[in-house]
């Protein structure tokens, strides 16, 4: 059981068991206190989780009695609510890998994991036409857009992780991640990714169904709840699009919980979009966040834009052209010189530092080991908490081994490594300044540690900010994902798509 408070229940505990549907049926039903509605997680430890509230010291006692009445030889571990939220399962790893052999050549489906997962959905009784992806009448399934498929979607470094998602997802429907949550501001193209991975199941095999449904008609009543009883007829994979719409409603809440379980409990994928995270959806259920919450979360960013190139002036007209005299013999030319090896500006002083206390410009190479002529370099300023080396040492190391493990093509030059104090007020526009002064477009930054007064989001948002006004890429690692093999693949497959020039 672990402590998860929220403002209108201080005393919520979450409890997370291990065993069949009856045998969590039988617990709720024995337990002294109020339950909420059990959900599926995806745990390697757990297969279920439900909460329960008021739980008062006395109450507490009397449901960790009815835990070891029930289950004699388990045991009820206290466990601490953040740390649990924040494991990831391993199955985003598949997700990466698909998207790191697009960038590498490598072909062929990840290897298979063994250990809990959900199971592959089965074939449909109903035989659907690809071309029209049509359910039972009775199903008010929205119609799948023929237009909106990958081939048609626009990829570039803004959204090419989340493209790669969603294909691995489409190829291996309730395999891979389930459920895919896509957020993007209106335009980004999550509708377009929704229709196209609907449009790549069922043209997979005929066999399969989409639903689509957009979260208005669960707001509105408009999906009827009576049919959610039996899962027959509703498809083989779900497909919500504005998850946000259900702000307000608790009988579209409802509704939606119930269907999402169906599909969930069966191992059938379930895809949702929305404009913000899960996280900013604070309007919306608890126990419908964490379900949100449960599988892979992404986003779609806008391109950057292009400035227009000012018109360059209309040439004179030409002159007549003059009589050609043939010119004397020219002499033999010199030899051209060697060019002089490239010269790299110092950083500029860090701000609170002594001179003796600034650091030495050193080259590093991200992954070390001599260099491969087909792989493309990038510049890079690496930039660390003050104090925090041990850290930055693991941070560069890791940046090598998941270089190497994913076969990319790129090498890091790493042109400084540069301490940023985070105890006072930190000085932002010192990391652009740091990065002209090098002459490199790219900044490597480990986020500050928790006692810092920022979140991580907000450092690296205003950071970002700024960095994106002077056209420098930024590759943050959170403190509290320094040891998440996932998020140095996700920066390094962002690096692989830089121009040459960066």
């Amino acid at each position: 059981m672990a402590h998860s408070p929220f403002e209108k229940d201080p005393q919520r505990y979450k409890a997370r068991i291990r065993g069949t549907e009856q045998e969590l049926e039988k617990l709720i039903g024995a337990l002294p206190a109020s339950c909420g509605r059990p959900f599926v997680t995806l745990s390697q430890d757990y297969n279920w989780a439900f909460y329960i509230y008021a739980l008062t010291p006395e109450l507490r006692e009397k449901v960790v009695q009815v835990f070891q009445s029930l289950s004699p030889q388990g045991q009820v571990l206290e466990e601490n609510a953040l740390r649990v939220e924040q494991e990831l399962p391993p199955m985003l790893e598949d997700v990466l890998e698909a998207a790191a052999r697009s960038f590498s050549g490598e072909t062929g489906p990840p290897e298979e994991r063994t250990g809990p997962g959900p199971e592959a959905p089965g074939p449909s009784p109903a035989t659907v036409p690809p071309a029209t992806a049509a359910l039972p009448a009775r199903v008010p399934s929205e119609p799948l857009e023929p237009k909106l498929v990958f081939k048609q979607f626009t990829v570039g470094p803004h959204n090419r992780f989340t493209h790669a998602a969603a294909q691995a997802v489409a190829e291996n429907p309730g395999k891979i991640y389930n459920p895919l949550f896509i957020h993007g501001v209106h335009g980004s193209g999550k509708t377009h990714l929704l229709h196209a991975i609907g449009q790549s199941i069922v043209s997979g095999d005929a066999r399969l169904a989409c639903l689509l449904v957009k979260a208005e008609k669960f707001a509105s009543g408009g999906f009827p709840a009576e049919r959610m009883k039996d899962p027959s007829g509703l498809g083989d994979a779900l497909l919500v699009d504005d998850i946000q719409s259900l702000k307000g409603s608790d009988r579209g809440q409802e509704d939606f919980i119930r269907l999402f379980d169906l599909f969930h409990k069966q191992g059938k994928q379930i895809v949702v979009t929305s404009d913000v995270p899960p996280k900013a959806l604070g309007e919306l259920r608890d126990d419908l966040l964490s379900r949100l919450a449960l599988g892979l979360v992404t986003d779609l960013k806008l391109p950057a834009p292009i400035e227009a190139a000012p018109a360059a002036p209309l040439p004179p007209k030409p002159e007549p052209p003059a009589p050609v005299v043939p010119p004397p013999p020219a002499a033999p030319l010199p030899p051209k010189p060697e060019p002089p090896a490239p010269v790299v500006p110092p950083p500029l002083p860090i701000p609170g530092l002594s001179k003796r206390d600034q650091p030495e410009p050193e080259v590093m190479w991200i992954p070390d080991g001599p260099a491969d002529p087909n792989h493309r370099q990038v510049k890079a300023a690496v930039f660390y908490p003050k104090g925090k080396e041990e850290e930055f040492t693991v941070m560069m190391q890791r940046f090598g081994v998941i270089m190497k493990k994913h076969k990319l093509k790129i090498r890091i030059e790493c042109l400084s490594r540069t301490p940023y104090d985070f105890e006072g007020e930190i000085d932002y526009p010192f990391f652009s300044k740091q990065c002209r002064s090098l002459q490199c477009s790219t900044c490597i930054v480990l986020g500050p540690p928790p006692a810092h007064l920022l979140t991580e989001e907000d450092f690296a948002g205003i950071l970002n900010t700024l960095l994106e006004d002077e056209r420098i890429s930024l590759q943050f690692i959170p403190w509290s994902e320094l040891t998440k093999d996932y998020r140095y693949l996700n920066c390094a497959l962002d690096l692989s798509l830089l121009s040459p020039s960066a």
